[in-house]
């Protein structure tokens, strides 16, 4: 009988040693896939960290080229309209001054191509740097914009008054708005632009739409697209573009209410 007891006893003993040691290995498994799931945890956060420091740099280098080339815009602006405008000016007083010692038909010429110099230096400088939006502020700017629109409908709607922003930011509102008109005189055929302007309690919203031909927004790439996207994308902004042939094109933009270029 205690033959047999032992012999029971072994054979539990033994069992019992091997429910030890699966226990053992099932914890030490847990314990392995633990550890790997902390290390590719942590391996993804810093792909994630990584990522983002990649996208935090690519942001600051988009805006530092935009603020330089928006500061030497504005130097060859400022160049065009201060020192070569003024000289025009003063050849234009200068044969003023002596035109009766010109024959009136050249004199006549030498006046019209002189003022033709001014205005083409005057628009040069308006189109490098918008110099009336430190003076006048966005939404007067942009009301002036239907004075070059002759022969379209141009309609400005500030639909809740618009809070001034910094000058970065403004510039690049005014070439996206730029670029929209650019594109519709150019393609659309339209004869209608309007701009509508809202102050929300969180957000700052444009919409620009046209009554143009519109397009097949799968078979748009253009680059006047892609540059109203980038500028958008950069000043933390979301934009929506819409259109379908004969219903023309809809642009919404919505930036953040505290936004600061």
């Amino acid at each position: 009988m205690s033959l047999l007891f032992l012999y029971y006893s072994k054979i539990y003993l033994e069992i019992y040693e091997i429910i030890i040691l699966l226990v053992l290995a099932f914890l030490f498994i847990v314990f392995v896939i633990i550890l790997y799931n902390q290390y590719y945890k942590k391996i993804q956060e810093e792909n994630n960290l990584r990522h983002q420091q990649e996208l935090q740099f690519q942001t600051e280098s988009k805006a530092l080229a935009v603020k330089t080339q928006e500061e030497e815009r504005k130097r060859i602006a400022r160049t065009l309209h201060d020192e070569i405008g003024n000289k025009l000016q003063l050849l234009k007083l200068n044969l003023v001054s002596h035109q009766k010692h010109i024959e009136q038909y050249q004199f006549n010429i030498l006046i019209e191509k002189v003022e033709q110099l001014i205005d083409s230096s005057r628009e040069i400088s308006h189109s490098m740097y918008p110099v009336n939006l430190e003076y006048f502020g966005l939404i007067l700017t942009l009301d002036e914009m239907k004075q070059n629109l002759v022969g379209y409908e141009y309609n400005l709607y500030d639909l809740s008054k618009y809070l001034e922003r910094p000058i970065s930011f403004e510039v690049q509102i005014y070439r996206i708005i730029l670029e929209f008109v650019s594109n519709t005189l150019k393609h659309a055929k339209a004869n209608r632009i309007d701009i509508l302007v809202r102050e929300g309690d969180k957000t700052l919203s444009f919409l620009l739409k046209d009554n143009g031909i519109g397009f097949e927004m799968k078979k748009s790439n253009g680059m006047g697209l892609s540059n109203i996207k980038a500028r958008i994308e950069l000043l933390d902004g979301h934009s929506k573009i819409n259109s379908s042939v004969g219903k023309g094109t809809r642009l919404t933009m919505v930036f953040p209410k505290n936004v600061a270029a």
